[in-house]
């Protein structure tokens, strides 16, 4: 798939070769807004194993799908507040939102679903999550300075990192 590299701006651009500073764009090249083939802010992208790539367009709330070689994206998710984005070994997208995180293409919510909070089956600003072979999700959830593992069927979710407050103590994030 070669090398990518996200930018701070509305294009995303494939480097293939090592120490060369320019690159082909493959998604955002019309600039910004609504259109098909723009991006405003993209904050995570992934890929699955057929190359297509997933774009959380956070400033436009939306996720993105643009399947390789292609030049126009489909937006499969609207009205999100989302900054991360992961997929699971199945090929499940999982996705941020406000106060909790959502699997596609079936919309169960994985974790959170509870409102803005701190009590274990609550999240605050999401901002990346990670999905591990078992598909529990873990969420750096920001607003609370911690990580929190969400087994699959969980209710609530388990601290595994932080939770007091920030700080640069051992037992705080920040």
């Amino acid at each position: 798939m070669g090398r990518f590299g996200l930018l701070c701006a509305p294009v995303l651009y494939k480097c293939s070769t090592p120490g060369v500073s320019t690159g082909e764009v493959v998604a955002g090249w019309s600039g910004t807004g609504d259109r098909s083939d723009a991006i405003n802010y993209a904050t995570s992208v992934v890929f699955d194993n057929n190359g297509t790539m997933f774009i959380c367009d956070s400033t436009e709330r939306r996720v993105k799908r643009w399947f390789k070689d292609n030049e126009y994206g489909q937006t499969i998710v609207a009205n999100i507040s989302c900054f991360g984005l992961a997929l699971d070994n199945e090929g499940s997208l999982y996705i941020t939102d406000r106060y909790n995180v959502i699997k596609w293409p079936s919309g169960e919510v994985v974790a959170g679903n509870n409102g803005e909070g701190d009590a274990l089956n609550q999240l605050a600003y999401p901002f990346h999550l990670f999905v591990d072979r078992n598909r529990s999700v873990f969420v750096p959830d920001a607003s609370n300075y911690r990580v929190v593992k969400w087994i699959v069927g969980a209710k609530e979710g388990i601290v595994v990192a932080g939770g007091n407050g920030l700080g640069d103590g051992a037992v705080c994030i920040g």
